[in-house]
């Protein structure tokens, strides 16, 4: 599996969402604190309408700022290679070697 920088995500409140970009618009009614009482549970993370996003904290001891993103591709049928497509994405919000 090959893993590739992608970029950064900021962050500034302390939590991170992931979602659909066709269900910002389609379905963004909610406010800053409703998702906020996502997050604020034993686990830290949820689900947002079931399906619609997941929202999760940071839990960075260093706070708000810029955090790594990273791709991993894998090849699905080894006859195609040039079909290489994202298996997976990593945030690096606490480096391991900075514990």
């Amino acid at each position: 599996m090959e893993r590739k920088y992608i970029g950064q995500v900021a962050v500034d409140s302390g939590q991170l969402m992931i979602i659909d970009p066709m269900a910002i618009e389609k379905h963004w009614k909610l406010d800053y604190e409703e998702v906020c009482s996502i997050t604020r549970n034993g686990e830290r993370a949820g689900m947002l309408n079931d399906t619609l996003a997941c929202a999760f904290q940071t839990g960075s001891r260093f706070g708000d700022g810029l955090y790594e993103v990273y791709a991993h591709y894998s090849v699905p049928d080894k006859k195609f290679v040039a079909d290489k497509r994202i298996s997976k994405v990593e945030i690096i919000l606490i480096d391991e070697l900075d514990e």
